[in-house]
């Protein structure tokens, strides 16, 4: 919402955001039924050059990891088709740093065929952004997670960051990098390389370029 070259900001979501603002850019679509979603951004005007998708659930919200496959792979990969129909021209995935399409376990080969199905629609950039553990507030935590959470808030507190950057970032740096990636290739200045068969450019964000991308504030 602060960055100056943004005219409008339209959400989607499943719930209100807890930090809504009242600003004029602001028009927030909101239903707990994701296949409303597809036609609601068809009928944005004008369409949107930047989608951002942040989608994901966990096993046990789910129900199970089939549901949440079908939930995540499937609702991604409709909402990405849905963006390139509408026009838009970079798509940034929040995604993981953990993804295998090799890998033993089901959400590492998930993420991984999410990410792949995404490079294939051809938008002219496809941004993928790798964080770790998320640390911020979350309403739902898989396993574990609290725990890790704690250590890498503890980490930042005596270190400064340094100790937990590679493994672990703030939720609002992973949001304030994707969107400066994003608006970076809008404007024509990714750092990214051409995807196979020519099917637009990839830009991969991993720790590194997160903190990088994330740390620092608008500039005018």
């Amino acid at each position: 919402m602060a960055h100056p070259s943004v005219i409008s900001v339209d959400i989607l979501a499943r719930r209100n955001p807890k930090s809504a603002t009242s600003s004029t850019k602001l028009t927030s679509f909101v239903d707990a039924d994701l296949s409303n979603w597809a036609p609601h951004l068809a009928s944005v005007k004008p369409p949107p050059q930047l989608f951002i998708s942040s989608l994901a659930t966990t096993r046990s919200a789910a129900g199970g990891f089939d549901k949440q496959y079908a939930f995540e792979h499937g609702f991604n990969i409709e909402m990405a088709k849905a963006a390139k129909e509408a026009g838009v021209k970079v798509y940034v995935l929040i995604s993981s740093a953990m993804t295998n399409r090799n890998s033993w376990a089901p959400y590492t080969r998930m993420k991984a065929e999410i990410e792949d199905d995404v490079k294939a629609l051809g938008f002219e950039w496809t941004v993928i952004v790798k964080p770790g553990l998320l640390v911020g507030d979350r309403e739902e935590n898989k396993v574990g997670e609290g725990v890790r959470r704690g250590v890498a808030n503890l980490m930042g507190k005596v270190s400064t960051h340094h100790l937990k950057d590679f493994w672990a970032q703030d939720d609002v740096v992973v949001a304030r990098a994707a969107v400066k990636a994003g608006l970076m290739c809008v404007e024509g200045k990714g750092e990214g390389q051409e995807g196979a068969e020519g099917k637009g450019k990839v830009w991969e964000l991993k720790a590194a370029d997160i903190i990088k991308l994330g740390r620092t504030e608008w500039k005018e």
